[in-house]
Order: structure tokens, then C-alpha cells, then sequence
């Protein structure tokens, strides 16, 4: 009855009639529930996922107007939703991914890939709620994924065997059989990098490194594979010395072995070439921080240095060399401090502050010359920075003969720009800082002026410090009155 009111008679020239539809895309073929899918999935591959999802949503509607099973469809919508890349300005979907999981295998119940993929986000969603130390929520979404596996318990396939290992491993007591399942899922195809992975996490959340390396060695795979993840269980074991024993010196063994493990792996197989390099660096940098920790700072100097050669972009081996220069500076070890402060601005030859902390150095050692060359190259990084003219200004005022002249003009400089950071600053420990600074340089002016005569001048700092920062040491008791300062010299 419908379809009739949508068609028309049409008179041909030689009297024939046929029916014709006044709607063009009622003739066209309608895509079914795969070919929806497909369109969705190819606009989630190109990045569109917005697309992606309103056609998901379409093609559920769809499919619940014609009666099909709905099961793949809220699979695929709850996996955008829940895994989708959406950034940071959008809303996230997670519970609504969720629950299209829960609805795709209540659905469809003998569908097993959504099975699997509702486990794998309920243990997502359990160690997260763990890791924000929600126990007993983490405890029942655990309980949630072992009650959807349970239905494929005599499933022996190995996706089924997989999460069955990845739910022990959360589950109390049970870290044992983790172990064992994932030792014998390994065993089965060792060229298998997957099995490598779960394998490693069952290892390490059972706590049984000295048992997982000691199997690694007997498992017959390609050498760069045992060195790779026998490197990883050896570095799970350091950082947990590291930061909960407190044992330094078995830390230090265990990042230096697995630094060795790494290379190994990174030049015996090509899959990691890249990453075991970037690995080795990680450990010799965290074998650097233990070394700082073990009061051996010349040491740590050579092992951050090493993990740079390893990985130049490691920044944390830029971070740990800078620090242990830091430490020797303030144990008045001048020349070595030079020494390091020099390697870090080899490697980091843009950045302004090191260059600065360069300076201090040599101007602590005695090296004033070489100290002012670090501090012109600062200037030419970063000529507004008020840190380097400030640092700049009281070293020229240390030559000999004083360049006062040059001084004061950076030290104006440094003061302007101090004052408007403080004035914008909107974090507490930025506030403090420029006024500290912006303190500093009043009191060298004060001081340079003073030093001229200049007492109009002098006694406008020192005025002004007195307004920003009441409370400084270096105030005179009572202001001075620079008219009368004048008239007396």
C-alpha cells in the first residue's frame, strides 16, 4: 500500500503504461548492514571519526528497523567509542563504548570476538580504577570480565587462552598460573612476539624475574628475541629495587645488564634496531641516577654521557648530566662542574640557561674570562631573558677595570623585563621567582649607583625595592630621601 502511493503511471509514445518511481534512490540498490560497516570502517581509517560514528549510529538504526542481528554493530560502535582517538576537546565515550559492548554480547552470545573485546576493556577499565587505588570497583570489573569469559572456558583457541592469562595475572593469588599459562602459550610459537609481551607481564606482575630469565635462557627462539625481553624483565626488576628496596648497587648491576641485552638485540635483529638502542639509553640513564643516588658523581657523569651516545634524543640523559653538574657546583667542585656544564652545553648548544650555569661555574673557579664568554653567548640565545642579563650585568661589574657603563644598561634591561613577568605571573612559584630577581637587580643598581655617586639614582632603587619587596635584607632602616641625598654630595 505505501509502495503503491509512491509510484506513478507513465504513458510511453506508442500507448504502453508501466509503473515509474517520482523517487530516484527507491530504484537504487539499498546497501545492507556489511557494506554500512565497511563504509564506517574506511572513514575510521582515514581519521574521520566523527563520520565513522554517525555512521555506525545509522547503521544500527537501520539494522534494528529491519529486524537483524545487532550484535556486530554494537561491537563496532562500542569499540570506537571506547579505543577512538578522540581529542582532548571532544567528549569521551568510554562508558557509552562500554555498554555497546555489554549490549553486543548480550545480543549476540555465542559471538565470540565480542566476548574478547568487552574483556579487554573491562581489564583496561580494572587497572585503571587500580591504579587510582579504586580496589573494590577494579575487583568487580575484574569479576565482570572473568563472568564473560566464563562462557568460553572450554574454548581452547588461543585468544580465548590469552585473556583467560591476562585475568589471572589481576587476580589474587592466582599470579602462578599466569605465569605457567603464558610460559606455555610462549612455548607453542616463541617467534610469536604477542606470547613475548604477556609472557614479560606475567613475569613481572608474579614478581618472578629470576625464574623468567633463567626459562628465557632455555627457550629455543632467535637470540635477538630471548636478549630483548630478558633485557625487560631485568629492567622491571631494577626499577623495582630501585624504588621500593632501595637495594642500589643490585639496581645498578641489573640496569647495566640489560643495557648490554638491549644493544645485543638491537644489532642482531632489525625489529630492534630502533627501539633496543632507545631501551639501552633508558637504562644507562637510570643507571646514571642510581650511581647520583650512590654519591658516585663522576661515574654518573659518564654513564648519562653514554646514554646520549646510545640515543642522542634522550633528554633525560641531557637532564641527568646537568643535574650531577648542578651537584658539583654545590659542593664547590668548580673545575669538574666546569668540566660537565661544558659537555651539556656541547649537546645542547641552543639552550641559553646552560650556557648561564656554564658562566657561574667558571666565574666560581676563578675563570672570569671564560665565564663572561658563556654569558655573551647566553645573550645572543636570549637576549631578553632577564635571568641571563642580570647573571651578565654583575659579572661585567666584577672586570677589571668595572664595565659600568654596559652593566647598568643590562641590568636596567633585566629589571624591566623581571618586573613585567612579575606582574603577569599567574603561578605562585613564577611569582616568586621574578620577584626575587626583580629584587636582585634593584639592589645591583643600588649599588652600581652608589658606587658612581649617583645618589638621585641609588636612592630611587633602593625606593623602589622597598615598595615590591618590603621585607628585603639589604634595605637600609629607613628610606632614603634622594633630594636630600642630592643637596649633601
Amino acid at each position: 500500500m505505501i509502495l503503491a502511493r509512491c509510484l506513478t503511471i507513465v504513458v510511453l509514445s506508442h500507448g504502453a503504461m508501466v509503473w515509474a518511481c517520482p523517487f530516484p534512490w527507491l530504484a537504487e540498490e539499498t546497501p545492507d548492514l556489511s557494506q554500512r560497516l565497511q563504509a564506517a570502517e574506511e572513514a575510521r581509517l582515514a581519521g574521520d571519526l566523527d563520520r565513522a560514528l554517525e555512521l555506525l549510529r545509522d547503521a544500527r538504526e537501520w539494522a534494528l528497523d529491519q529486524e537483524l542481528p545487532l550484535g556486530e554493530v554494537s561491537l563496532q560502535l562500542g569499540k570506537l567509542l571506547y579505543w577512538g582517538a578522540w581529542g582532548p576537546d571532544q567528549v569521551y565515550f568510554y562508558q557509552e563504548g562500554l555498554d555497546h559492548l555489554y549490549r553486543s554480547v548480550q545480543e549476540e552470545p555465542q559471538h565470540r570476538e565480542a566476548a574478547l573485546t568487552l574483556v579487554d576493556a573491562l581489564l583496561e577499565e580494572r587497572d585503571l580504577l587500580f591504579s587510582e587505588r579504586q580496589l573494590q570497583s577494579a575487583e568487580s570489573t575484574l569479576q565482570r570480565a572473568r563472568d564473560t569469559l566464563l562462557v568460553w572456558q572450554e574454548d581452547k583457541t588461543l585468544p580465548v587462552r590469552k585473556r583467560q592469562a591476562r585475568i589471572l595475572m589481576r587476580s589474587a593469588g592466582e599470579e602462578a598460573k599466569a605465569y605457567e599459562l603464558s610460559w606455555t602459550l610462549l612455548c607453542e610459537d616463541p617467534a610469536d612476539p604477542g606470547r613475548h609481551d604477556d609472557f614479560v607481564a606475567a613475569v613481572t606482575r608474579a614478581k618472578l624475574h629470576e625464574r623468567g630469565l633463567q626459562a628465557y635462557q632455555t627457550l629455543e627462539t632467535e637470540p635477538g628475541f630471548r636478549d630483548w625481553y630478558s633485557a625487560r624483565i631485568q629492567v622491571d626488576r631494577a626499577n623495582r629495587t630501585y624504588n621500593w628496596q632501595r637495594d642500589d648497587s643490585q639496581a645498578l648491576a641489573d640496569y647495566v645488564a640489560a643495557e648490554q641485552l638491549m644493544l645485543r638485540a638491537a644489532s642482531s635483529h632489525p625489529d630492534f634496531e630502533q627501539t633496543g638502542r632507545a631501551a639501552a639509553s633508558d637504562a644507562r640513564t637510570w643507571a646514571g641516577w642510581t650511581l647520583v643516588r650512590l654519591g658516585r658523581l663522576l661515574e654518573a657523569r659518564e654513564a648519562f654521557a653514554l646514554a646520549g651516545q646510545h640515543a642522542s634524543e634522550n633528554a633525560g640523559a641531557l637532564d641527568g648530566l646537568v643535574h650531577v653538574a648542578q651537584l658539583l657546583h654545590q659542593g664547590k667542585d668548580w673545575d669538574h662542574a666546569r668540566e660537565v656544564f661544558g659537555q651539556a652545553c656541547e649537546i645542547a648548544p641552543e639552550r641559553a640557561d646552560l650556557w648561564c650555569q656554564l658562566a657561574e661555574s667558571c666565574r666560581a673557579a676563578g675563570k672570569t674570562g671564560n665565564a663572561l664568554e658563556a654569558y655573551e653567548r647566553a645573550l645572543q640565545l636570549a637576549p631578553r631573558d632577564p635571568w641571563v642579563l642580570y647573571g651578565t650585568a654583575r659579572l661585567l661589574r666584577t672586570e677589571m677595570p668595572p664595565q659600568d657603563q654596559r652593566a647598568g644598561e643590562l641590568l636596567m634591561a633585566a629589571r624591566d623585563r623581571s618586573r613585567e613577568i612579575w606582574e603577569g605571573a599567574m603561578d605562585e612559584f613564577e611569582i616568586t621567582d621574578a620577584l626575587a630577581l626583580y629584587g636582585d637587580t634593584l639592589v645591583e643598581l643600588w649599588r652600581l649607583y652608589d658606587d658612581r655617586g649617583d645618589m638621585l639614582r641609588a636612592s630611587a632603587a633602593i625606593n623602589e625595592l622597598r615598595e615590591v619587596d618590603p621585607v628585603r635584607p639589604e634595605l637600609p632602616p629607613v628610606p632614603l630621601n634622594p633630594m636630600r641625598a642630592e643637596g649633601e654630595s
